[in-house]
């Protein structure tokens, strides 16, 4: 299974309270250190969040997301080169956009290719 760092720290970085798609779309670029995402998340009200917090949540999601390795092919996120621009002439909503985007094969006899938005 294909992953980016970018995208097992987008998934921490949603499993803390009061972080959603906006916050995500609005601070997250792509790219940065866990340090700096921490300190995003404390500046935001995130009291539990500190490196080592962040790098336990790390291990448990990288599991996760290895654990559908049989039924996933990667994982892209927001912030990364081949994440899929925003279509249409409206800019985007931020609540309203995905931010993780796992490239799954449904299982069937033709093994046809679909995209299925997460988050």
């Amino acid at each position: 299974m294909l992953y980016s760092d970018n995208a097992l720290n987008i998934l921490v970085a949603l499993t803390y309270k009061g972080v959603g798609r906006a916050w995500i779309a609005q601070n997250i670029r792509g790219g940065e250190t866990i340090e700096a995402i921490v300190s995003l998340l404390q500046a935001k009200g995130c009291s539990e969040a500190s490196a080592l917090d962040f790098e336990q949540r790390r291990i448990e999601i990288t599991d996760k997301v290895l654990a559908l390795a049989p039924y996933a092919d990667g994982v892209v996120a927001w912030g990364d080169d081949n994440f899929p621009p925003n279509r249409g002439m409206k800019p985007p909503s931020f609540g309203k956009q995905p931010v993780v985007l796992f490239d799954c094969i449904e299982v069937n006899p033709h093994l046809k290719r679909i995209n299925t938005a997460i988050f």
